[in-house]
C-alpha cells in the first residue's frame, strides 16, 4: 500500500506548516509541542526521531530527524532493501515524503503499537521462559520472574525476529537481514499491528561508515 496523492499532498501541507512554525530552526521538544498545540496534533519525540500522527492521515505517520543524521532516509532504503529481498511483510511501508530545509520527512504506514508492544511482550517471555533453567534451584517466584524480565531486556534483535516470527518459513532470511542492514533496538515499542500482523516500524539502524563516506 502506497499513500494516494490526496495523502501525499495533505503530507506535504503539514510539513510546510511545520517548517514555516519554526522547526527549521531547532527540532526542539517545545517548538514542536507549541505548533502541536495550535493544531491540536499528536506527535511523538525518541532520541533519533520525531513522529507526528496527524488526525488528518489516519492511515499514516510523519519521521524525521532529530539530530541530523538523516536516519528517516535509511530506514527508507532499508525498507526497499527489504523489498529486494522480498521480505517487507515484515516491516511498515515506508516511503521518502521530501527533503526541505536539510530534514528529510518519510511518510510511514501507522499502526496499533499498544497491540504490538503485549504481542512482543509475551513473544519475549515466553522465549525466555520455556528454555529458562535458574542458578538457584532454590529462587523464588518473584526472583524468576525478575530474572527472565532482565533476560528479556538483554535479548539480541536476532533473538526477539525468533521469538516473534518462529515457524515462518523465512525467518532465517528475516535475520540475516536484520543483522546485515543494522537495524538495531528492536524493542517491543519497535513494532506495530498493521492488517492483523505485527510489523517493525523503527528499522533505520544506524549508517555503516561506508555509508558515510558516500553520504551526500
Amino acid at each position: 500500500m502506497k499513500p494516494t496523492v490526496y495523502e501525499l499532498n495533505i503530507a506535504m501541507d503539514i510539513v510546510v506548516d511545520l517548517l514555516k512554525n519554526g522547526l527549521k530552526e531547532a527540532i526542539e521538544e517545545k517548538n514542536i509541542s507549541s505548533w502541536a498545540s495550535e493544531r491540536s496534533e499528536e506527535f511523538h519525540m525518541g532520541c533519533t526521531k520525531v513522529v507526528f500522527l496527524p488526525e488528518t492521515l489516519p492511515e499514516w505517520v510523519i519521521k524525521t530527524d532529530t539530530n541530523g543524521y538523516h536516519l528517516c532516509r535509511r530506514e527508507v532504503e532499508n525498507y526497499r532493501c527489504a523489498e529486494d529481498n522480498k521480505l517487507e511483510r515484515y516491516f511498515a511501508e515506508t516511503f521518502c515524503l521530501c527533503k526541505q530545509e536539510g530534514l528529510y520527512f518519510s511518510i510511514q504506514r501507522r499502526g496499533d503499537m499498544e497491540e504490538a508492544r503485549t504481542m512482543a511482550e509475551e513473544a519475549f517471555y515466553n522465549s525466555i521462559s520455556d528454555s529458562y533453567e535458574p542458578w538457584n534451584l532454590n529462587e523464588t517466584s518473584e526472583e524468576r520472574e525478575q530474572n527472565i524480565s532482565e533476560m528479556c531486556d538483554d535479548m539480541w534483535d536476532s533473538e526477539r525476529i525468533y521469538a516473534l516470527y518462529d515457524g515462518f518459513e523465512d525467518v532465517d532470511a528475516l535475520a540475516d537481514f536484520i543483522e546485515t542492514r543494522m537495524c538495531n533496538d528492536l524493542h517491543s515499542g519497535n513494532f506495530a499491528v498493521i492488517n492483523g500482523e505485527i510489523v517493525i516500524v523503527d528499522f533505520s539502524g544506524y549508517w555503516t561508515d561506508e555509508e558515510l563516506e558516500d553520504f551526500e
